[in-house]
């Protein structure tokens, strides 16, 4: 369902204009180094004629270069990418077309890998959803976001910058609300590409309301010229002033134009992120945040660098982790069952993490408040360092979450 977002409308909006950046240009650009094959346009042309919901969670699982000529239009969902990836041939959205998106069960971002031209007139929205009063369950965020924490559980948000119970707050992203547990993470280029965090829960006046759900996170590619006259938005979801963050939208294509009507927005309690990479072309449009911009390199950047920071938890006490871990807080989906009260070491697997960072592991209860607990380097070998953390988990369900922090 469109949000709206009269509070943001008017002279808040920043303007971003894009002149002529280069003095010539290609007719395209390769996305992939030439000779990889990726099947382009295995899941057709995209041109809704009416408002469409694009179910994510209808794509299979796979690789996300092979060919998607079977499930045309489904996408691949790639748990090693954690995306959802659609290869279109072209991408036209009419004016007065709105495009949501139902999440995936891994609640992956989405990337358009395109072919051709993109035009989008109408709206592409990857909202999180809105906290409600008594909710009982987790907020949900847009695609690629974290859910926000549910009222009746008085539960934390989600996510990187997911607001603390403690503060009983706001999500963050791009920037950071003071004073919060949530603090600000990510890049100004989107790599890798990911969602806003969830706000938390709150009691208004006696009534208990879940914190908004994160923005979503989409990635747009094209080898042409994306035009944008209508409307990207990635807003964090309202709760009475408890807000996910904005989510993040990266648009990269040899050709950017758009008229003053075209606008991308990214905000919610911390700002989200944009990031445009054009070689050429004029956009008049409307962007809030500001967007990051530069010209792509030929092919782009679209999956993170092998060399790229990462940290991941493999094992909780002697169970192995899921490789692709959902994240539920409910029977019979949880990702890992233990009886103990008793501490247990939670074990991670870090690459390319330098010497003097450090990591912890966020432990959100399904009820209660969240904590932090630093983790310990054990050695390394080679790119990869092991690490772990002695936690007392609390009763009931939680969501562990880890993080590598540079000083």
């Amino acid at each position: 369902m469109r949000h709206t977002r009269t509070s943001w409308a008017g002279p808040v909006f920043g303007l971003l204009f894009l002149s002529l950046l280069l003095p010539a240009c290609r007719a395209t650009m390769n996305l992939f180094p030439p000779g990889q094959q990726w099947y382009p346009g295995t899941d057709g042309a995209f041109a809704p004629a009416a408002n469409t919901t694009v179910d994510l969670s209808l794509a299979p699982t796979g690789t996300w270069d092979q060919d998607n000529t079977a499930n045309a239009g489904k996408g691949v969902y790639d748990p090693v990418k954690w995306a959802v990836v659609f290869k279109y041939s072209t991408v036209n959205i009419p004016s007065n077309v709105t495009v949501t998106f139902n999440n995936h069960p891994a609640n992956p971002p989405v990337v358009w890998l395109v072919d051709g031209d993109v035009t989008i007139s109408g709206v592409v929205a990857l909202n999180g959803q809105n906290g409600s009063n008594n909710s009982t369950v987790l907020i949900p965020a847009g695609p690629g976001g974290f859910r926000g924490g549910s009222g009746t559980t008085y539960c934390a948000g989600l996510g990187p910058g997911g607001a603390s119970t403690v503060d009983n707050g706001l999500g963050n992203y791009a920037t950071e609300q003071s004073g919060k547990l949530g603090r600000k993470y990510g890049n100004p280029a989107i790599i890798p590409l990911i969602g806003g965090s969830g706000g938390s829960w709150w009691n208004n006046w006696g009534t208990l309301v879940g914190g908004g759900g994160g923005g979503g996170a989409i990635l747009i590619a094209c080898s042409g010229t994306i035009t944008l006259n209508g409307r990207i938005e990635a807003y964090g979801g309202s709760s009475n002033g408890r807000y996910g963050s904005g989510g993040a939208v990266r648009l990269v294509s040899e050709t950017l134009a758009g008229a003053s009507s075209g606008n991308i927005y990214a905000l919610g309690a911390g700002d989200g992120r944009i990031r445009i990479e054009c070689s050429s072309g004029t956009y008049a449009g409307a962007s809030n945040p500001q967007p990051s911009y530069s010209v792509p390199s030929d092919p782009p950047i679209i999956w993170p660098p092998d060399d790229y920071p990462d940290i991941q938890i493999t094992k909780i006490g002697t169970r192995d982790v899921p490789a692709d871990p959902r994240a539920s807080v409910s029977f019979p989906n949880q990702d890992i069952g233990l009886q103990t009260t008793a501490p247990v070491t939670v074990t991670l697997a870090g690459k390319n993490i330098p010497a003097d960072w450090t990591a912890y592991v966020r432990v959100v209860p399904r009820s209660g408040a969240d904590t932090i607990v630093n983790a310990t380097r054990d050695g390394d070998v080679g790119n990869v360092s092991t690490w772990s953390a002695t936690i007392t988990l609390p009763q009931g369900f939680c969501i562990l979450q880890p993080r590598a922090v540079k000083p």
